[in-house]
């Protein structure tokens, strides 16, 4: 999974938003030094990778790909997810994508002082540019391929993906709608037997 499907798998829950950005971008040991409830949001970040790289349709999306990425079809099917979402919004949203992207990028703007200070430069230009939306494009999920193909260290063929993405949208939004529902109840779930915050 990427930013936006990460985001959105939070459910509207800020601090569990927070720790689920923050998956990715810790280390353990300052995934430690978090209050509680980040932590678990880290939990979930983790809980929705396990859940993905295991399901069958994910899998299916990760052999189509394979011929060309290799070892980083998993990566290519993650920023897919972004896209088909994006894309398929009206199935699994009732407030526009904008709005999810700005309480997401108000939420970070709160608990910025947990942001490691190597990833906060990369923060800020993840809300200055609105990274979140530019995913919904092609042209916006190119960049991103682009920008991710820069720190590849073998031969990533990222350039080619949107390539892939355009010529099999159908095959591909097929294998997301009958993921995606299933790791929303999964992460409804995980949140929904959370002990209740005093308020």
């Amino acid at each position: 999974m990427n930013y936006l499907a990460h985001i959105f798998l939070s459910h509207q829950n800020p601090e569990i938003m927070m720790g689920n950005f923050l998956g990715d971008l810790i280390k353990n040991k300052e995934y430690k030094q978090l209050p509680p409830s980040l932590q678990k949001g880290v939990e979930l970040h983790r809980k929705i990778d396990v859940f993905t790289d295991n399901h069958e349709e994910v899998m299916k999306m990760i052999d189509v790909l394979e011929p060309w990425h290799h070892k980083y079809s998993p990566v290519v099917v993650d920023i897919f997810f972004d896209y088909l979402l994006f894309n398929n919004w009206g199935q699994y949203a009732n407030q526009s994508t904008q709005e999810l992207a700005n309480w997401c990028y108000d939420v970070i703007h709160n608990y910025e002082e947990f942001i490691p200070e190597r990833h906060k430069e990369k923060t800020r230009k993840m809300i200055e540019y609105n990274w979140l939306i530019s995913y919904g494009d092609l042209k916006g999920l190119h960049h991103t391929f682009l920008r991710v193909k820069q720190r590849a260290k073998f031969d990533s063929q990222f350039e080619l993906a949107t390539g892939h993405l355009k010529e099999n949208l159908d095959i591909f939004e097929g294998y997301f709608n009958r993921f995606f529902p299933d790791v929303m109840i999964m992460t409804k779930d995980f949140i929904n037997q959370l002990p209740l915050q005093p308020k």
